[in-house]
């Protein structure tokens, strides 16, 4: 008699570069496997990840674009108005964008208003695909999801899908920062300070209507048969901190089995309050260092994470979707050689929880 299978979820943190995209592969209670797609990277992720990566799979059954950012739009608007895409299926497509808000109550219908060019894609390629929009934190939304599979919307809040939607025509989806590199001999911002001391530093968190494009990122909890993980999108840490609060208010900390660090690392969308909340050893980090002014991931955040009190149990591990080398040509050396003791890092893309 054969050894039944033992079904694990998989987490495929693609090279995007700068951006994110991740591949959810895992299973419902009756075992049928579901695929989710978080994002889909900068436009260049397009040739060099995306079509390979997808190619194995004929059904999307989620896809979920975090928010409206380059890095994390770019490379599906390519792959979506490409004929790769069109030997998938798709299922749900969850997504907070102005001209697709407009859904009648199931979701089916989209708006025939014209919006950016991925809104322009959706509607002419996909009308009959089920749309499911305005999502906050504070709204229950009905995913009819399978058995055995459940999420937790934690960010935006309403307050921030107003400030996207106010502030939607003034973003310019095409701007692109010149790439900078750093030379190897360069060391990250704060590399002197310990990591004590970072991890005792304050860091204000951006005001909404500064920064409104990461503060409506959907950030979520997922839950199946065998796993439970947290995946930020470029969220505001005080948005999540507040919705872990309300919906797992009876069982703080909440332990995960993965964290996807928010925002590639930035120093400003992890604080020490969030940390408060949740449970975790494992870490993801998506970035290739960064681009332009913008290098990620920041010193402050991996001390944080590292010295917090809830991360004690075991020692923490962080996986990075590239080489640590290749990230530290960007943002300077990351760590001293005595900081190694402290955790363990993982340069891999396919990850077996």
């Amino acid at each position: 008699m054969k050894n039944k299978e033992i079904l694990k979820t998989k987490i495929n943190v693609l090279k995007a570069h700068e951006g994110d995209s991740i591949i959810i592969e895992t299973y419902d209670i009756e075992k049928n496997k579901y695929i989710i797609l978080i994002d889909g990277g900068p436009r260049q992720t397009f040739k060099t990840t995306l079509v390979k990566e997808l190619d194995k799979y004929q059904r999307i059954d989620l896809l979920i674009l975090t928010h409206i950012d380059n890095d994390h739009i770019a490379g599906l608007i390519q792959y979506l108005s490409s004929s790769h895409a069109d030997k998938h299926s798709f299922g749900k497509l969850l997504i907070n964008a102005p001209n697709l808000l407009k859904c009648n109550d199931n979701g089916t219908q989209i708006s025939i208003n014209e919006g950016i060019e991925f809104e322009k894609i959706i509607n002419k390629k996909y009308p009959n695909l089920e749309i499911i929009g305005k999502i906050t934190s504070e709204i229950e939304l009905k995913l009819n999801l399978p058995e055995g599979i459940d999420i937790k919307i934690l960010s935006p809040n309403q307050a921030a899908l107003d400030e996207l939607i106010k502030n939607w025509r003034e973003i310019d989806f095409n701007k692109e920062e010149n790439t900078q590199l750093s030379s190897t001999e360069l060391k990250a911002k704060d590399f002197d300070k310990s990591f004590k001391k970072l991890a005792e530093k304050t860091t204000s968190e951006k005001k909404i209507s500064r920064d409104f494009a990461n503060a409506s990122s959907i950030a979520f909890s997922i839950k199946t048969i065998d796993f439970h993980g947290l995946f930020l999108g470029d969220s505001h840490s005080s948005i999540v901190t507040e919705s872990i609060k309300n919906k797992y208010k009876d069982n703080l900390p909440v332990k995960f089995d993965y964290v996807k660090i928010s925002h590639h690392g930035s120093k400003h969308n992890t604080s020490n309050n969030f940390l408060d909340t949740i449970e975790c050893n494992k870490f993801i980090i998506s970035t290739n260092g960064g681009k332009g002014r913008a290098k990620h991931p920041d010193r402050q955040t991996l001390a944080k994470i590292v010295s917090h009190k809830n991360m004690q149990k075991e020692k923490v591990q962080f996986f990075f979707n590239y080489p640590l080398s290749k990230i530290e040509e960007k943002t300077g050396k990351l760590f001293k050689d005595e900081e190694l003791k402290f955790f363990e890092y993982y340069e891999i893309n396919e990850i077996t929880t």
